[in-house]
C-alpha cells in the first residue's frame, strides 16, 4: 500500500499549478496539457506496448479458495511462447482499446493503429507515446500523413 505525504493530497490548486508547470517545462512538450485541457472534440490516447508477455498454462486446474485456505496452483506450467500487447488508454474515460501480437515490429505497430483508428472512426485523436523506433519508420510516417486526423505527440526520450 502507498501512503502519500499529506501535501500532495491536500495540494492547492495554486500549487497543483505550480507542478504542472514544472512537469511542462521538464518534460518540454504539450503532453501534459493534453490530458488536462484536450482539444475539442478531440480524443486523447496514451499508447504503449508490453513486448515478450509468457503465455502460461498451468498443468494441473487452480484449486480455489475455501475457509482457512488460499488459492493454490502447481509450480510447473507449459509455456505457449510470447505475446506482444499493444494499448491505448483514453485519457477521460480509462477505456483501454487493446491488441495483441506474436512480434514487436513497426508492422504490428501499424496494425494496432489502424485498429485504433476503426476503434475512433469519428474525430481527432492525440496519440501520445515514446520514441520507439518502430514509432517513426517511414511506413508509419506515411500512414500517419494519410490519416490527418490522427495527430501524434512523442514523449521526450532521455539524455
Amino acid at each position: 500500500m502507498i501512503t502519500w505525504p499529506s501535501h500532495v493530497t491536500e495540494c492547492s490548486p495554486a500549487k497543483l499549478g505550480e507542478v504542472i508547470s514544472n512537469a511542462t517545462r521538464i518534460l518540454g512538450n504539450a503532453s501534459i496539457g493534453l490530458y488536462l485541457a484536450p482539444p475539442e472534440n478531440a480524443i486523447v490516447l496514451c499508447v504503449d506496448e508490453k513486448s515478450q508477455i509468457q503465455a502460461l498454462d498451468r498443468t494441473q486446474k487452480t484449486l480455489p479458495m475455501q475457509p482457512g485456505h488460499a488459492e493454490q496452483r502447481t509450480h510447473d506450467y507449459v509455456r505457449y511462447g510470447t505475446t506482444t500487447l499493444f494499448a491505448a488508454l483514453e485519457i477521460a474515460t480509462g477505456k483501454v482499446t487493446g491488441l495483441c501480437k506474436n512480434r514487436h515490429r513497426h508492422q504490428e505497430f501499424l496494425a494496432f493503429l489502424k485498429h485504433v483508428a476503426r476503434s475512433y472512426p469519428d474525430g481527432q485523436l492525440h496519440l501520445v507515446m515514446d520514441n520507439y523506433a518502430a514509432h517513426k519508420r517511414v511506413e508509419i510516417r506515411t500512414w500517419l500523413a494519410a490519416n490527418p486526423r490522427i495527430q501524434v505527440h512523442f514523449t521526450p526520450s532521455s539524455g
